[in-house]
């Protein structure tokens, strides 16, 4: 079911932390989906959502899941990433 604040800010829909137990961090994983929607050009624009993440789960006093968190996303994020980057080069192109 999906929450109300999966609503990103651009209107498309969060899956909130995909592949991870929901928790008190979820707002942070909603906030690294949209970062990743807007960071599909750059790979420092991925590295810095990643890093947010990871950032934003510590603050809220999670340093062991924040971890678990950062290296999932950044051991499988990239397939996600490299799809999209592609399917919006073949749009700019077509």
């Amino acid at each position: 079911m999906i929450r109300p604040d999966e609503r990103m800010p651009d209107g498309t829909l969060s899956d909130g932390c995909t592949f991870f137990p929901e928790g008190y961090w979820h707002d942070c994983c909603v906030a690294h989906d949209y970062a990743y929607r807007q960071a599909f050009g750059t790979w420092m624009g991925r590295r810095r959502a990643d890093l947010a993440l990871y950032r934003c789960v510590k603050a809220k006093g999670y340093p062991f899941e924040a971890l678990l968190i950062f290296l999932g996303v950044r051991a499988g994020g990239w397939l996600i990433w490299w799809k999209r980057r592609l399917f919006r080069k073949g749009a700019d192109n077509g």
